[in-house]
């Protein structure tokens, strides 16, 4: 950012898989996208190496998601979640077989980033 922005105090709390992240404050952030100038809260946490997150609001807001929908697993929904009606996949590589790419199926919570980092190095080195 051109100009760093004076942090105001926030009372928000937020919640990761790996635990609570301590918000340092917030600010108030403008940006343009296809013509069209966006106001939100942008709220800084503690933490080294962390990627940015937008909210799901503002990223609908903005047009970055097309379509949006939340399930809610514990009501109704429970009769249409559940697991695919289809054959089990089995997966055989072939003999000899070395991967071109290594990644996670998802992202890590970011409090278990700098230790899952680590046991990827572990494992790689031995």
């Amino acid at each position: 950012m051109k100009h760093k922005p004076r942090l105001e105090p926030t009372a928000v709390r937020l919640n990761s898989v790996g635990g609570q992240l301590k918000a340092f404050g917030q600010f108030m952030a403008v940006t343009k996208h296809r013509n069209t100038v966006y106001r939100f809260n942008v709220i800084v946490i503690e933490r080294e190496n962390m990627t940015n997150l937008l909210s799901r609001d503002v990223a609908a807001d903005m047009g970055l998601v097309c379509r949006l929908e939340q399930v809610d697993a514990s009501g109704d929904d429970d009769a249409r979640i559940g697991l695919m009606k289809t054959e089990p996949v089995t997966i055989k590589p072939k003999a000899g077989a070395e991967p071109l790419c290594l990644t996670t199926a998802r992202r890590v919570p970011f409090l278990l980033m700098d230790a899952v980092k680590a046991e990827l190095s572990n494992m790689v080195e031995s």
